[in-house]
């Protein structure tokens, strides 16, 4: 646990999160924290689509020993993100996880640049899964050994997370089926098993009360609620194709985060690898990948710009790094780079359809595992404490996690890369538990994954430092503007984040013409100047240099000002 700290401190040193500025839709959870502090009234943002009071109340507390500073209530998420590495580590160790593999799944975790990132802001992302991963080791406990305070602390836990987000019934509803397996029913059993879902549903209810009474239901409340069931609404093809595209998404994203593992339980399950298997791994993942090219996915295309990093509008990690500009037209990415990181996303890409191939490959083999033991597993389903049983009970708590969780959000017409932290998570232990001991692969097949990881953490801690970089120099140049210049906020676009600080209104959910609550883009922050002054008829008010760690993060802030 200590290198897992020592590892965390390092990327945050690196990484720089300080500066008092909103990333994403943080600003508008920021207001709900200081309407706590200095108005003592809980005031959930209309712009908010989930519950928010356990975060606000964390960013609250924070700020109420500190300042109610963007700083601060970043350093709180990077809390609950170490938090949540630690209790994964620990989570994999109380299922029987072999060391080794128990710290590479958590140090994953860490490096995963949408974890690592999203950490670095105050959205809801990570106090989630933080209090959903610290209510799983408690229920992953429960049903086994069926102990009543364990039962307790992961209800508590788990309505924690259900006031971040909603979909922490996902959890409650897996533990029930997991505590159930192999136990004879009985009021006892069932009541055991149901309690944390019962205690999720009248707390959810008693809190949407309290809302409806108090005039505080937000306008966005409830928003992929509405989105999952427009799904039900469209034709049978379109409704396949949202559902089949997203589980390629959720594959492919798994694949890329949890690479090295991939490959280590790979490693572990054939010892040795001849020339006639790795030739058709090889062809197999060429066919593949050109297969879902051919179906339509745009897997890490070479154009001018490269939305996502592997297909899919990813929202954090993109082609060129981490954290969405969320900018109307004020994106433009550099020439000379677009083809070099169009050619390393290619290579990274056939990497990934190799392991989202062994991935199949692994729950196909689970399967027939499965049914070919099924005389055995049937002999021992009533025995409580045998070793096998547990084994059982952590893969459906872990698989019903991330089917249940996962299912209702396929059905969402844009589907992020940050909604899949909690079933990769389940994933990722789901694999580990095919690993019985780690000690007996070669040195070489080792290192391949040590360096990979080590990669994947240097990579992420520059891009976020970046990320942190070029937003900390955009609010110094939109203060000049605003505070310096005296310009108005309602004649610039200074990005998603300014402008919700400065001109939400619920009377505009979706983006304006201009972008979001643009009212007048008479002023523009840009990274590139080019294609507005030669085509939208704009000068280069002043220029700010980021100090970037990446050659393609952005180097320059520029003010652009109508002609």
């Amino acid at each position: 646990m200590l290198f897992i700290m020592a590892l965390w401190g390092i990327m945050i040193a690196v990484a720089n999160p300080v500066g008092d500025f909103p990333l994403i839709d943080d600003w508008a959870y920021a207001e709900s924290v200081r309407a706590l502090l200095y108005e003592h009234r809980l005031v959930i943002s209309d712009w908010s689509a989930m519950n928010l009071l356990t975060q606000v109340v964390w960013g609250w507390f924070f700020s109420l020993l500190m300042e109610p500073s963007f700083t601060v209530l970043r350093m709180s998420v990077l809390v609950l993100g170490l938090l949540g590495v630690l209790t994964a580590f620990k989570l994999s160790r109380e299922a029987g996880v072999p060391l080794s593999l128990a710290l590479l799944g958590a140090v994953l975790l860490m490096v995963n640049p949408v974890y690592f990132t999203m950490s670095n802001t105050f959205m809801t992302d990570v106090p989630f899964f933080a209090f959903s991963v610290m209510s799983l080791l408690f229920l992953a406990r429960a049903v086994h050994r069926d102990r009543t305070q364990d039962i307790v602390a992961g209800t508590v836990l788990l309505v924690l997370a259900l006031l971040v987000r909603q979909l922490g019934f996902a959890i409650a509803i897996a533990y029930a089926l997991a505590y159930m397996a192999g136990r004879r029913l009985s009021i006892n059993a069932i009541t055991r098993a149901t309690l944390p879902l019962l205690v999720c549903l009248l707390v959810q209810l008693l809190y949407r009360t309290w809302l409806d009474a108090h005039h505080q239901l937000p306008a966005m409340h409830g928003y992929q609620i509405d989105q999952i069931r427009r799904a039900f609404s469209l034709s049978l093809l379109d409704f396949v194709t949202v559902f089949e595209l997203n589980v390629f998404k959720t594959l492919l994203s798994f694949a890329l985060f949890l690479l090295p593992l991939i490959l280590l339980v790979f490693f572990y399950l054939n010892k040795k690898i001849d020339t006639v298997t790795t030739c058709l791994l090889v062809i197999g993942t060429l066919l593949l990948y050109y297969s879902l090219r051919l179906a339509g996915m745009q897997l890490f295309p070479l154009q001018s710009y490269l939305e996502g990093a592997f297909g899919f509008g990813g929202n954090i990690l993109s082609a060129f790094g981490v954290g969405p500009s969320l900018q109307y037209g004020a994106v433009g990415y550099f020439p000379e780079y677009r083809i070099a990181v169009g050619y390393c996303w290619f290579l990274i890409g056939l990497l990934i359809v190799f392991a989202t191939g062994l991935m199949l490959h692994f729950l196909l083999t689970a399967v027939c595992g499965l049914w070919g033991s099924r005389h055995q597993i049937s002999k021992i389903w009533f025995c409580e404490q045998a070793e096998d049983m547990r084994k059982i009970r952590l893969y459906i708590l872990f698989g019903a996690t991330a089917l249940i969780y996962c299912v209702p959000t396929f059905l969402l017409p844009t589907l992020y890369d940050r909604y899949l932290l909690l079933p990769m998570l389940a994933a990722s232990f789901l694999m580990q538990l095919k690993v019985a001991v780690t000690t007996d692969l070669s040195r070489s097949r080792v290192a391949v994954v040590i360096l990979m990881t080590v990669f994947g953490a240097i990579i992420t801690s520059l891009a976020t430092h970046d990320y942190l970089a070029w937003n900390r120099v955009r609010w110094a140049a939109l203060d000049d503007l605003v505070k310096r210049q005296g310009v108005a906020p309602e004649r610039i676009d200074g990005g998603f984040e300014f402008n919700g600080m400065t001109l939400f209104s619920k009377d505009h959910l979706k983006p304006r013409p201009k972008g979001w609550w643009v009212v007048d883009n008479e002023y523009l922050i840009a990274f590139s100047p080019m294609y507005f002054s030669i085509v939208k008829g704009y000068k280069v008010e002043a220029s700010y240099p980021v100090e970037a760690y990446l050659p393609f993060s952005p180097q320059h802030i520029h003010v652009l000002h109508r002609k």
